[in-house]
């Protein structure tokens, strides 16, 4: 897979969208999750051989939704977003 592909670049995405919403009134809705963080998370399961379904929300806690909640405020905010 080209390399450009492999690393979307949020803010660029979410700026656009954040903008293009603004001038249409519309609302945004996200989808917010810390990958890297959840990446991690994901691998140490995989590696204790934790690989039910309960170990999905395992590796997926709470805060990795929050913290990517709050960069996604800060990008709304940075982009002139009412």
């Amino acid at each position: 897979m080209p390399e450009e592909f492999k690393e979307p670049k949020p803010f660029a995405i979410f700026s656009m969208g954040a903008m293009g919403a603004l001038y249409l009134t519309l609302t945004v809705f996200v989808h917010a999750e810390n990958g890297e963080i959840i990446d991690f998370l994901r691998k140490e399961c995989i590696k204790k051989g934790q690989t039910t379904p309960h170990y999905h929300h395992v590796s997926r806690p709470p805060f990795t939704e929050a913290e990517a909640v709050r960069r996604a405020i800060y990008i709304a905010k940075e982009n002139c977003t009412r």
